[in-house]
């Protein structure tokens, strides 16, 4: 048998690159679908209250000026009157850019979450643990989201520091002076500290989604752990990775902790320069005593958006060695740059292939030719047939048909149409063929077998008794509404075999691949199942793939083939 998996690696679409790098991917998370203009507002609103901070000591010190010191209740008013405007600026400011900035954050995670599971249900060119996945598409896919609060407290501290410098430069240039020196220099200080935790911030995040991935693993395989003797080799391995993740997150936490403590007293330097200067001008007397206050304020309200600017390399440090992640993941996805539908039959096959197109047959089916393991197969719509062959090919063929792994150019054809020049999601259209090891979801029974846009099923639906499942809710006291447990973890391994083959009767695709569907039920009921199941499928005139080494099972196939080292065999029939 030839190896299937040797060929020429199929190229990712050009604008998959340029939609998966950190910068894309922040764009968007904060800009796509309407959260653009959210974000704006509530920019905005941080620049608001960034000012209204800012008016804050302007308005005292006007206070003293104007209505303390020449004995003025009139402009006691009006500035008490102005200092209240601004208190109302600021809490309204602050509310609405915190309730729009939370909403692009939400949203923004929500779609990149979408987006990397779908890239993942689409089939990837590199396997990954389900715990990295899931640490990929929940944490680092928030992290990049959270981009949009960078965004939103930047507009704040700009703002806020060039209100202040206006301000300021009404009273004295020299504190404008002091104000922009203090700025440009903690700029750059940190900027140069700023390259090293982006590293090291990468490299924990890698190392804790390892370690996560790791966990969920043993989690997931601790009955067979146990069986094997292994936990405590498990736990060693446990703890050895541990160790070099927290190592990781040690020296990315000691990189940020430096760069935070320079950072503050870059700060606490700036304020304490530009309260000097002001205490020197009042001691001169070239500036008044409201001035002074104005000036003293001032320093305290730029520390924030000082430090905010400060801790700008930190935060997009963290968040873009998340987007680097998960633009890795949507990278090694076969649709990265979410492609759109490709339409049957408006893309032709690749002219280096060399299968011979079938056409489609009146009743509108689909043919399907592959050419696989030394197969040259035309697949007759309707028609079942079993493949027997060993468990690494056998699983290669399912992940073939089930678009999660490239075709080769000829390997695959549907309608004369060869799979290379198909999207996965439209060969996933077509043709149903599930993992062996598919996924019971947590839930009851009937929740399992309700598809995407299928009504609720019923008790006495043919498909229950087709695949033996009507047995397995007979022996349940809450029947299909009795739950499965996490992960299906409350039913055996034949009571999950029957599930899910339940779960692929029901499916409305013209095409049906069964990879071993019943090597965990007993001999009898896997001949009634047997018997039933592709009765069924075959009264719906779909075309059924029985890949299995089951005798019981082949025997009920119109025609089977045998691929074999030494090549294929059949068909037989």
């Amino acid at each position: 048998m030839r190896t299937v998996t040797e060929g020429v690696r199929p190229t990712v679409p050009p604008t998959a690159y340029a939609t998966t790098r950190p910068v894309a991917l922040f764009r968007f998370a904060i800009t796509a679908s309407g959260r653009g203009w959210r974000l704006t507002v509530g920019a905005l609103g941080f620049a608001g209250h960034q000012l209204g901070e800012v008016m804050v000591p302007v308005a005292v010190g006007l206070v003293i000026d104007r209505a303390i010191a020449p004995g003025n209740s009139r402009e006691l008013l009006s500035t008490v009157l102005l200092l209240a405007a601004v208190f109302v600026l600021l809490i309204a400011s602050w509310q609405t850019a915190d309730r729009m900035i939370t909403r692009v954050h939400a949203r923004g995670e929500h779609a990149l979450r979408q987006w990397t599971v779908a890239s993942v249900l689409r089939g990837t060119r590199v396997r990954r643990a389900p715990g990295e996945v899931l640490t990929i598409s929940s944490a680092d896919a928030a992290q990049v989201a959270g981009f949009s609060w960078v965004v939103g407290e930047q507009a704040g501290a700009v703002a806020a520091l060039v209100a202040a410098g206006v301000v300021l430069a009404s009273i004295s240039w020299s504190l404008v002076g002091g104000v922009l020196l203090c700025t440009v220099l903690q700029i750059v200080l940190v900027h140069r500290m700023s390259g090293r935790l982006r590293r090291r911030s990468y490299e924990a995040q890698v190392q804790a989604a390892r370690i996560d991935a790791l966990g969920t693993d043993f989690a997931l395989g601790l009955r067979a752990l146990e069986a094997l003797g292994a936990t405590e080799e498990a736990n060693a391995r446990y703890r050895a990775e541990s160790a070099i993740a927290a190592r990781a997150a040690y020296r990315a936490d000691r990189a940020n902790t430096a760069l935070s403590t320079v950072n503050s007293l870059a700060s606490g330097l700036a304020f304490a320069g530009i309260a000097a200067i002001a205490g020197t001008l009042a001691l001169h007397q070239d500036i008044s005593i409201g001035a002074f206050i104005i000036g003293v304020g001032l320093a305290q309200a730029v520390r924030r958006p000082l430090q905010a600017i400060g801790y700008l390399p930190g935060s997009v440090a963290a968040k873009h060695g998340s987007a680097r992640r998960v633009g890795e993941l949507l990278d090694q996805s076969s649709d990265s740059a979410q492609p759109e539908s490709t339409a049957l039959p408006a893309r032709t096959a690749p002219p280096s292939s060399t299968v011979r197109p079938v056409a489609a047959t009146p009743e509108g089916h689909p043919t399907v030719h592959l050419a696989w393991g030394g197969l040259d197969l035309p697949i007759v719509p309707g028609l079942v047939v079993g493949i027997h062959t060993d468990d690494a090919a056998a699983t290669d063929l399912a992940d073939l048909l089930g678009a999660r792994r490239p075709p080769l150019s000829g390997e695959l054809v549907i309608d004369g149409t060869d799979a290379v020049a198909l999207a996965s999601a439209d060969l996933r259209q077509i043709v149903f063929a599930p993992p062996h090891n598919s996924a019971v979801f947590s839930g009851t029974l009937r929740d399992n077998l309700a598809g995407d846009g299928q009504r609720p099923i019923t008790d006495g639906d043919p498909v229950i008794a087709a695949s033996g499942l009507d047995e397995v809710a007979a022996r349940l006291p809450g029947g299909l509404d009795e739950s499965a447990g996490e992960s299906g973890g409350r039913l055996s391994g034949g009571q999950r075999q029957r599930v899910l083959l339940a779960r692929a009767l029901r499916t409305p695709h013209p095409v049906v691949v069964l990879h071993n569907p019943t090597t965990a039920i007993d001999p009898v009921t896997e001949t009634r199942i047997a018997r039933t199941s592709v009765a069924h499928l075959r009264s719906e005139g779909r075309t059924v793939v029985l890949i299995t080494a089951s005798p019981l099972l082949l025997s009920s196939c119109d025609e089977v083939h045998v691929v074999a080292p030494d090549g294929p065999r059949g068909p037989h029939r």
